[in-house]
């Protein structure tokens, strides 16, 4: 049904102009399957869901994005007069696409190939990219358990693996923390909000924190856990 219903939306969207048939474009945040979860002034979070088969509406990036893929997948994309492209995508795999330096934006469409879903956190960054002095202020981590995976103008993404019972001190420095799962845990965030509960997660849940930061991030499980984090500059 759901696959369904995005076809009838994409046949809407076809317009006739003074030159013949175009495919308009939808802005990213306005495109059903990207699901926004949080919007601040810096910041745009979505999450993408698509089962095998599905395919979502053409649709315009103008600003910076982070991707995070929790699962293995095999991910298709259509740029706009082109053909589909597919690429196998690992678990837990951090994407950075500078879509701010085109001026026109970047124009898809996103499917899924294989049998497992495609399931992605987007962090779409709204104000122009920090200086190199700004960048320069927030260190490279130094910890046994966060391994540093991916590096790019809007921060560090850092893979977590903690055994049951192991803590992660983070940080205090940059302006945002991405925490994304990519295995069933219970963690426990120190100082993170007046809420001490328990965070119950599964692959693709995530926590974002932009105001009240954690000092600690522990896992509170009896198996281990995997984790994305993102420190944005």
């Amino acid at each position: 049904m759901k696959t369904k219903f995005l076809m009838l939306c994409a046949a809407c969207l076809l317009n006739l102009t003074a030159t013949g048939m175009a495919l308009a474009a939808v802005p990213v945040t306005e495109e059903p399957g990207h699901i926004v979860r949080y919007r601040s002034a810096r910041f745009v979070l979505y999450t993408n869901n698509f089962a095998p088969g599905d395919w979502t509406l053409y649709h315009e990036h103008r600003n910076d994005l982070l991707a995070v893929i929790a699962g293995e997948t095999i991910a298709i994309s259509q740029k706009l007069g082109g053909e589909p492209g597919e690429q196998k995508v690992p678990a837990g795999t951090v994407a950075f696409f500078p879509y701010a330096d085109m001026t026109d934006g970047y124009v898809h469409r996103v499917s899924v190939s294989g049998t497992k879903p495609f399931i992605n956190i987007g962090v779409d960054f709204q104000e122009i990219a920090p200086s190199a002095e700004r960048r320069a202020l927030v260190p490279t981590w130094s910890s046994k358990f966060a391994k540093l995976i991916a590096e790019n103008r809007r921060g560090r993404a850092y893979r977590i693996e903690l055994d049951p019972g192991q803590a992660l001190v983070i940080p205090d420095n940059g302006s945002a923390l991405l925490v994304v799962a990519l295995s069933t845990a219970t963690i426990i965030f120190s100082n993170a909000t007046t809420d001490a509960s328990p965070w119950e997660s599964n692959m693709g849940d995530f926590k974002f924190f932009e105001s009240a930061r954690p000092q600690q991030l522990s896992n509170a499980s009896a198996n281990g856990a995997s984790l994305i984090v993102f420190q944005a500059y």
